[in-house]
């Protein structure tokens, strides 16, 4: 089982003032995707993020983000909940939470499972069930992996992990 963890990305942030369900609608017409920090040292902060931009950062980042709310000094975060619109797909709300880079956090992880097609439990017509999608683990933030990858080509009939 191999996991490797990316380095960080950095993320500016522009705060808002107005809250609720009208302001954010406002927001995201205007390609803006509203969102939260929350947790660790400070209150919550309200931000708003251009949707393009997050959607590249989240794209090519790791598991801990470095954000900056209006200039601001960069803080490590993670993506606690990112709501997709349910036809379109888009972002529509980021949750951040603060986290302390020398303490470990409890998060979930995606298990990927390779091999799959090399198996021989699946060549000689067996079919491979994965139950669990995520896993629970306990790790400093910057140990995080973005998955677990588990190889599965040695995997006869009948075998579990």
């Amino acid at each position: 089982m191999a996991a490797s963890a990316d380095t960080s990305s950095r993320l500016d942030l522009s705060a808002r003032v107005a809250d609720g369900s009208r302001s954010a609608r406002r927001l995201r017409r205007t390609g803006q995707v509203p969102g939260i920090i929350y947790g660790g040292v400070g209150g919550p902060v309200l931000f708003a993020v251009d949707s393009r931009i997050l959607r590249n950062t989240l794209a090519h980042s790791g598991a801990i983000l470095e954000v900056a709310v209006d200039g601001g000094e960069a803080a490590p975060v993670l993506v606690k909940d990112l709501q997709r619109h349910p036809v379109r797909g888009h972002a529509v709300h980021l949750d951040l939470l603060r986290v302390d880079m020398k303490v470990a956090i409890q998060t979930h992880v995606t298990l990927e499972l390779t091999g799959a097609d090399l198996a021989p439990g699946v060549i000689e017509g067996g079919v491979l069930s994965q139950g669990a999608v995520e896993i629970n683990i306990e790790a400093l933030p910057g140990d995080i992996p973005d998955a677990l990858h588990f190889d599965v080509s040695k995997m006869e009939m009948n075998d579990t992990v």
